[in-house]
């Protein structure tokens, strides 16, 4: 999906950067939502990190990509000491 496409009334697409790597998680799609993730860190616009908060993408925030994303954005993740240990 191109990066912010569902800001686009005729793209169909409903979810955006917050929800998307939620779905994705929840649907078992880890993979998917991890390229989400790191697509949203090297995009010049747009606010990725807010797709980082939830919970549920509790299941990927120790690998390290997801943890190279939030770095790459400066985000500072509460719950991964919580999750990760």
């Amino acid at each position: 999906l191109p990066l912010l496409s569902s800001s686009d009334a005729e793209s169909g697409v409903l979810f955006g950067n917050f929800e998307l790597p939620s779905l994705l998680v929840l649907l078992g799609e880890n993979e998917l939502a991890l390229q989400v993730l790191e697509r949203g860190a090297t995009a010049p616009y747009g606010q990725p990190e807010w797709g980082m908060m939830p919970p549920m993408v509790d299941p990927i925030r120790c690998d390290p990509r997801f943890v190279a994303a939030a770095e790459a954005l400066r985000f500072v993740d509460f719950r991964r000491a919580e999750v990760c240990g």
